[in-house]
This record gives structure tokens, C-alpha cells and sequence, in this order.
């Protein structure tokens, strides 16, 4: 996959600046798609708009446009919908002392994948927070 980005970069940094926007050099778009097709594969979703990434990190765009209004209440008080059942499960497994991915990985059988997402989404949300070396903890009160 590595070797196909490469790939990739060094056919676009052949393109003269006024040749980019014109017809692509033969095998180009092929390349491209094939790169494209790999990642989807791997797990990548596609993004066509903001409110696909704001989506996919469960960020409520109205509670954004809500925030963003003069004498709006906090964050804080804003509600949040409620965690689905893999993310009370990572909460329950993690203590209030810093806990390891690896630990976590322990006790929750899930990949270092979902958990490292999982984390960084309780992290916005006020749930978990980070510690040195890696570790998290759940925050008090939550």
C-alpha cells in the first residue's frame, strides 16, 4: 500500500504546474482508482462533505451551530447522545487509574483500532482522559 502511494506521488510530481487540470498521463487514473479501491478495502470511508468527518466522530452538527451562537450555553451543557454498547464497554473496562491500550486490549478483546478511535471520540466527549506513556482513565463523575 505504502509502495503504491509512493507510486503515486512521484507520477503526480512529474506534472507541470500548468499541465495539472488537463488530460492525466496514460495508466494515471487507473493507478489512482486501484490505490482508491485498496484503501476502501482497508477500512477508509469517503468524505464528500464536512458533516461526513463530523458524522463518523458522532459530533452533532446542531449542537456545533449551537455553540457557535453569542450567549449560547457551554459545551458542557449541551446533550450528548448516548454511548453505544462497545463504547460502555471500553468505559467499564477502564478504571480511574491509567490504563495501557495493551491493557485494554486485555480486557475487552476489541482491535487496537477500535479502541484508539474509541478513546480519542470519549476523549472529545469528556469521558476519558490522556496520560503519559499512553495510558487513559476514566474521568471522574462520567
Amino acid at each position: 500500500m505504502e509502495n503504491m502511494r509512493e507510486e503515486l506521488q512521484q507520477e503526480l510530481s512529474k506534472l507541470s504546474p500548468r499541465g495539472r487540470g488537463r488530460a492525466y498521463p496514460k495508466g494515471l487514473m487507473g493507478k489512482v482508482l486501484s490505490y482508491t479501491v485498496a484503501r476502501r478495502r482497508q477500512g477508509a470511508k469517503l468524505v464528500e462533505r464536512p458533516e461526513d468527518v463530523l458524522c463518523e466522530l458522532k459530533i452533532s452538527l446542531v449542537a456545533q451551530l449551537v455553540a457557535s451562537v453569542p450567549g449560547a450555553p457551554p459545551q458542557a451543557q449541551l446533550r450528548t447522545p448516548p454511548l453505544d454498547k462497545e463504547y460502555k464497554i471500553l468505559l467499564d473496562a477502564l478504571a480511574f487509574e491509567p490504563a495501557s491500550v495493551d491493557s485494554l486490549i486485555e480486557r475487552t478483546g476489541m482491535n487496537s483500532e477500535s479502541i484508539a478511535s474509541m478513546l480519542l471520540i470519549l476523549e472529545l466527549d469528556g469521558h476519558v482522559a490522556p496520560h503519559p506513556g499512553g495510558r487513559y482513565s476514566r474521568m471522574a463523575g462520567k
